[in-house]
């Protein structure tokens, strides 16, 4: 019997230490991590996506991200204006 992956948010795991968080990237943009996903990693959606692109599954403005790869390639943004960019788009993606 098969059961759905788990997939954690910022709204179900309030607090996590990456969900909800501004990340800057191995690209030199700055993403968010919107939600993480059992056996994928983590979500992220970059900060100056698109409204209509914020959505994607893949493409330009979205990647999945290995759990590995932060604190590596991906480094969060501890900067007041970080931390206050991540709580607004938390508002912003409310379900």
């Amino acid at each position: 019997m098969s059961r759905d992956p788990e997939i954690a948010t910022p709204y179900t795991h309030p607090g996590h230490e990456t969900l909800g968080r501004i990340f800057k990237a191995w690209d030199g943009h700055r993403y968010f991590c919107d939600s993480w996903e059992e056996n994928l990693g983590f979500w992220m959606t970059r900060v100056d996506a698109p409204a209509e692109h914020r959505a994607d599954k893949f493409g330009e403005f979205r990647r999945n991200v290995s759990e590995r790869a932060i604190g590596r390639t991906l480094h969060r943004d501890y900067t007041d204006a970080g931390e206050r960019e991540g709580q607004e788009l938390v508002k912003q993606n409310a379900p």
